[in-house]
Order: structure tokens, then C-alpha cells, then sequence
């Protein structure tokens, strides 16, 4: 019984650090489109 419960806890933590890091890498990506979208018109009106 004991067993089960260390290995739940752990799968639990390892879900949890996956789940944080995957957010904070679309957080990333979601915050830096308009960014990316800035710089595609600045290339075009050099054209």
C-alpha cells in the first residue's frame, strides 16, 4: 500500500512539472505573436 501511494505522488509531481513547463512554453509563444506580427509589417513597409 505504501508503494502505490509513493508512486502516485510521484507521477502526480511529474504531471505537475510537465503541465507548468508546456503552459509556460504556449504563454511564451501566445505573448510573442503580436511581436512576431510587428515585425512581419515593418519587413513589408521596407519592401
Amino acid at each position: 500500500m505504501d508503494s502505490t501511494v509513493i508512486v502516485v505522488l510521484i507521477l502526480i509531481i511529474v504531471v505537475g512539472i510537465v503541465g507548468g513547463t508546456l503552459k509556460i512554453t504556449h504563454t511564451e509563444v501566445t505573448l510573442d505573436t503580436p511581436g512576431l506580427l510587428e515585425r512581419w509589417r515593418r519587413f513589408w513597409k521596407q519592401q
